[in-house]
Parts: C-alpha cells; structure tokens; sequence
C-alpha cells in the first residue's frame, strides 16, 4: 500500500487571541479531516487555552488549499503544506515527498 496525495480546498483565513495567554492562533476553516469547524475546537499550542472570541480577525482572501500524503485506512500521514495555487502545492508535495 502507498501513500496517496490528498489536497483539500479551504476556507476562510484567521487570526485569533489566547484567552489565557495572549498569543496569537493562526487558524484554517475545514482543517479538521471530518469538515467540522475547527474553531470550536481551538486550542491554544502554547498553553491549551480557549480562544477570546473578540479578538477573532478574518482574512479576505478564501482561495487556499491544503495537502498532505496519507495512507489511506491508517493514521500515517504528512504535516499539511498550504498554498494559494492547487498546481504548484501539488508540484512542491511531490517534490518534497517524491513521488
């Protein structure tokens, strides 16, 4: 069995604060492999803090894609590489990952 190339559209962009510490959480409609959405499960990386939802910023542009190589029926699979063109974030998976 090998690992299949998988590439997802995304959603919206945003930033948003820490309740607890104050840093800053980058975060990606539709990361979650289910489709819920991942703000509700925020956590902080840092300190596992909730996010303070009045800090919550947008981005505007929605055109990004997310890859990664998983081997399907298992948990095995690569981080998520992000780009804005679905070609060239396919391109630069396989040369990273060659195949």
């Amino acid at each position: 069995m090998t690992m299949e190339l998988q590439i997802y559209r995304k959603g919206r962009l945003a930033s948003i604060d820490c309740g607890k510490c104050c840093r800053t959480i980058y975060w990606h409609e539709w990361t979650n492999d289910d489709g819920s959405d991942s703000l509700k499960t925020c956590r902080c990386p840092e300190c596992g803090g909730t996010p303070d939802l009045e800090t919550y910023w947008e981005s505007r542009s929605r055109n990004y894609y997310a890859g990664r190589y998983s081997m399907p029926g298992y948990m095995d699979c690569t981080d998520f590489e992000y780009g804005k063109n679905k070609r060239n974030l396919e391109r630069e998976l396989r040369n990273l990952y060659g195949s």
